[in-house]
This record gives C-alpha cells, structure tokens and sequence, in this order.
C-alpha cells in the first residue's frame, strides 16, 4: 500500500488556511472599499434629490458589495477545489470533509461580513476612521440612526440578486438546452413507434446536464440563504421595535 507523509499533508493544509485567512482579508478589504465608496458618494456627490443621493450612496453600495461576494465567492470555489485536491487525501470521505470546511468557512465571511459590519460595528466606528488617515469620511449611523434601514437594503439586494446565477444556472439554463435539443431531433428519432427503446434511452441520458458537485453547491447556497432569513426577521422584529417605542413616547 502507497503511504503519504502525513507531516506533508499537514504542511499542506497549513498553506491551504494560510489563503483563507488571504482571501478573507480580501473580503474585508473588500468590505472597506464599499463603506469608503457610500460616505464619499454621501459627502461629496451633491444632489437636489434626496432620492437619487440614496440610491447612489445605499442602493449602489449594496449592488457593489453584492457583487464582490459572487466574484469572491467563485474565485474562492475553484481555489479550495485545487487546494483539496493538492492536500491528496486518502479517501473520498475525507476529500469531501476538507472541501466542505473550506467553502463554509468563507463563504460565512464572504456572505457575511458586511452585514455583520452594518448591523454591529458601523456605529462606533469614527475612531477607526481616524486611524487609517480618513478622517471626515466616518461612515456611522447618523443622527436619523439610519443602521437598520441600510441592512435592510443590503440584505435585500444579496437575498434577491446573489441566488440569481445559480436559478439560471440550474433551472433557466437545462430548460432552454432540452428545448433546443428536442426541437434539434429529427422525427424518426423522437418517433416511439419508429426508435428503439434503447435508442431513446440513450438519448434521454445524453440530453441531462452533468450535475458536478452539485449536492454541495446546494447545501451550501440553502445555509447561506437560512442565516440571511435569520438576520432578516432580527431586523424586521427590530424595526417593528422601534416603532413601538416611537408612537409610544410623546
């Protein structure tokens, strides 16, 4: 039997969480160029319509970071295949566990890092500002204490647009192309009467897309999706809160 050092594979998967932590970096630099992004757009990009100002400083910001999730998000997938599969495990067993650590691991940074940085951290967050050289840039709350209302947009804009390449993907995608290759058939071979029960057979295989590793594409997209609804109805419950405490002071 073939044996692989396991201070080798050890080594390796010190390397493979040394370009997690890498890429995670990336996330949260990632992250600072949006929130850079919003205050400049707020204080510099002066507009009569109190509309449009929003819309370019909230709603643009959250379409960028949404954006930077999906690349990131991708790029990261094809990094941990490649990397799993250099770490060289023994079993398939043990090859699917380091993959799975892999991709939730970041795919929680990446899904969640700006949510968690609006919901938590904007707040306080002028001193870091200042420490950096971007003073007069703080992104905060403001005196409207506007938090909830902009993790509301963010997270609509994530929970509504990042699940939109994998529904073309797996629904859109596999209906046109069974569309087209039944309409691409000839008579004879769509016949029943006229192919061979075996020849339709084959041709109905051969009209299924390949899945790949789709089971764990799903599982994680489904647990992504249940922390937005998760950090979803906090919001909702926090602003129905706040309400309350408005119609009742005087």
């Amino acid at each position: 039997m073939m044996y692989y050092p396991t201070k080798l594979r050890y080594m390796k998967i010190f390397v493979s969480f040394s370009v997690l932590l890498l890429l995670v970096g990336l996330v949260l630099v990632s992250v600072f160029g949006v929130v850079v992004y919003k205050t400049v757009t707020r204080i510099w990009v002066q507009t009569k319509n109190p509309v449009e100002s929003y819309v370019l400083s909230s709603v643009v910001s959250a379409f960028l970071n949404m954006l930077s999730i999906m690349i990131l998000g991708q790029i990261y997938q094809r990094i941990a295949v490649k990397m799993t599969e250099w770490e060289n495990y023994r079993t398939q067993t043990a090859y699917n566990d380091a993959l799975i650590k892999k991709l939730f691991a970041f795919q929680f940074a990446n899904s969640y890092a700006s949510l968690f940085y609006i919901a938590f951290l904007r707040g306080s967050n002028r001193q870091v500002f200042r420490n950096v050289g971007l003073e007069g840039l703080e992104d905060d709350c403001g005196m409207l204490n506007n938090c909830i209302s902009e993790l509301s947009i963010q997270l609509l804009v994530v929970m509504l647009l990042k699940p939109l390449p994998k529904f073309c993907k797996d629904v859109v995608y596999p209906f046109v192309k069974r569309f087209v290759d039944k309409t691409c058939l000839t008579r004879d071979q769509e016949d029943p009467e006229t192919t061979p029960l075996m020849t339709r057979f084959i041709l109905h295989e051969k009209r299924k897309p390949d899945l790949g590793n789709f089971t764990l594409e799903e599982y994680n997209e489904k647990v992504i999706q249940y922390g937005y609804q998760m950090v979803r109805h906090a919001a909702a419950t926090l602003t129905l809160h706040f309400f309350s405490l408005a119609t009742v002071m005087p």
